[in-house]
């Protein structure tokens, strides 16, 4: 399965993106500040544009199974998970039904069903899953 990410809108407070899961559209994203190449302000910064696995852990924090993206420069344990604003990203993804300026919405939805297919691509089908991300302004 291939999930792509591509970020369209970018702002001071957040960058929102769309999300595809092999070409179809599925959510938008939330994700933090996306800056330079090598730039990162920790919980304030996205993660770079580029390819990554995906696979499904237990979150301690969440206490739920989550996509974790694996290989991420510079930063560790970043997930896909349910949220409404860049704040309460700290590198992570956010998946969302709605959105509008530098919100999402209607992400516990988004969360439960990219769960749902992530899950049945890999332990369903024997599927590797991979994380496509790049920016795309519009």
């Amino acid at each position: 399965m291939l999930i792509e990410v591509k970020r369209k809108w970018f702002t001071d407070r957040s960058t929102v993106g769309v999300m595809t899961l092999d070409g179809y559209f599925f959510s938008y994203t939330m994700e933090d500040v996306a800056r330079a190449e090598g730039v990162k302000i920790y919980g304030k910064t996205a993660i770079p544009n580029g390819e990554y696995s995906l696979t499904m852990q237990h979150s301690p924090r969440f206490n739920r199974i989550l996509p974790k993206i694996h290989k991420v420069p510079l930063f560790e344990g970043v997930l896909i998970h349910r949220l409404n604003y860049a704040e309460e990203s700290h590198g992570c993804i956010g998946v969302g039904l709605n959105k509008a300026r530098d919100v999402i919405w209607r992400s516990g939805d988004a969360e439960e069903m990219l769960c749902k297919k992530i899950s049945e691509a890999i332990s369903g089908r024997g599927e590797l899953v991979c994380l496509k991300i790049t920016n795309n302004p519009t």
